[in-house]
């Protein structure tokens, strides 16, 4: 059956563009009764009569966007062509073919949009590790200084947060390819990883451009910010900490290990029951390092999810830290220079019991115990310095 309507050519020689098209009906249809033709015919002028940036680089986007608009259109056109029906069945086409004019429309209005949007940050790098580059205007108040340094503190815990997971992946593609396993999941995973943080980043810039565009944009545009932290808390918190514990645990199990199997061992060797206490309390005070962790970290703010200890120590110099530190402890009890009592019995090393319940409780007060030993070591030599001090002036 021959078609009721024909797409025809439309030279527009002083357009940039290529494929203009108009649609006709072969016979005495009057083509405005038909809505999707209507809808085509009022998009296709709007293309028309655009009018680029002075900006060559907003040209050349905003030309690329209305071509493709232009392309779908005419996909739509011939759509119609090609499915119309002479019976008059055409309500669920007009239906489908209306909704996917209007989405198209929306979707190249919001390019276009964003292309008259001042730009003040930009986005580099965007395929490998992008990176936030934010240019202040001239006028720039004391607002939207603090908003570009808020950005700026934002795009890089982010990054930090994203390049820990990214390493990650990358060590489970090299282990597929080491082990002759099929790397393909973990190469997806960091292609997936990789998209998600360039939408982080292309957030933040949208946020910047609108902050940055005038003084009354910046509170909206800060709000914008506490909204996409807190989103991205709620998104990144769990694996961030969960991850952070299943390392530590790693280190503190390998750690009580060793400490067990030296306890086993000294006996052996000839060691004394001292020396595998001090074994127990190490293997203990490893594994309170882990507990103490997740009691004092119950949530995670944003700050944290780049820094998860202040003191910056990695989980295997935490635990050693905190077991050096047990030691320390537990030699100052055994020379009666500290006492501890849970109740009425003595907490001391001799005991192995005492031993393992001193370690546990030392790794899980570890902040505590830190400051204790250096205040109380601090006495003692400033006390000692005294003493010389005064012994010197009585000589003299």
């Amino acid at each position: 059956m021959e078609p009721l309507w024909k797409i025809e050519d439309v030279d527009q020689s002083s357009s940039d563009l290529v494929g203009f098209f108009k649609i006709s009906a072969v016979g005495d249809d009057d083509p405005t009764k038909e809505k999707v033709i209507e809808a085509i015919r009022i998009n296709v002028e709007s293309i028309r009569i655009f009018l680029y940036s002075d900006d060559p680089e907003r040209a050349t986007r905003s030309k690329t966007v209305n071509q493709s608009f232009l392309n779908k259109l005419a996909q739509t056109a011939g759509d119609f062509v090609a499915n119309y029906s002479s019976d008059g069945e055409n309500a669920e086409l007009e239906s489908r073919l209306l909704e996917r004019i209007s989405l198209d429309a929306g979707y190249r209005t919001a390019q276009l949009d964003a292309l008259l949007t001042p730009e003040y940050a930009h986005l580099i790098s965007p395929d490998k590790s992008p990176e936030l580059r934010i240019n202040l205007p001239e006028t720039a108040t004391a607002d939207q200084q603090s908003l570009a340094v808020d950005l700026m503190r934002t795009a890089s815990i982010v990054k930090i947060v994203f390049g820990r997971r990214l390493r990650r992946s990358q060590i489970g593609i090299w282990f597929a390819k080491t082990t002759d396993k099929d790397e393909k999941s973990f190469v997806e995973k960091k292609t997936q990883l990789a998209s998600v943080l360039f939408l982080y980043f292309r957030e933040l810039k949208e946020i910047a451009d609108v902050g940055l565009s005038a003084e009354n944009h910046v509170i909206y545009a800060q709000k914008r910010l506490d909204i996409f932290k807190a989103n991205f808390v709620d998104q990144e918190a769990d694996n961030v900490k969960n991850q952070h514990v299943k390392q530590l645990g790693l280190w503190a199990f390998a750690i009580s290990a060793a400490f067990f199997i030296a306890s086993l061992v000294a006996p052996l060797l000839g060691g004394s029951q001292h020396l595998v206490n001090f074994a127990y309390i190490g293997a203990a005070a490893s594994a309170g390092t882990w507990l103490s962790f997740s009691l004092r970290k119950a949530e995670l703010g944003f700050l944290d999810l780049a820094t998860l200890e202040e003191d910056r120590l990695n989980p295997v110099g935490r635990i050693i830290f905190v077991v050096l530190l047990t030691f320390v402890l537990a030699l100052m009890l055994k020379a009666h220079i500290v006492d501890i009592s849970i109740g009425t019995t003595k907490v001391t090393p001799d005991d192995r019991i005492m031993a393992i319940v001193l370690g546990v409780l030392a790794g899980i007060a570890e902040r505590s115990l830190s400051a204790a030993i250096s205040t109380r070591a601090g006495d003692i030599i400033g006390s000692a310095g005294k003493v010389n001090t005064t012994s010197g002036a009585g000589a003299r």
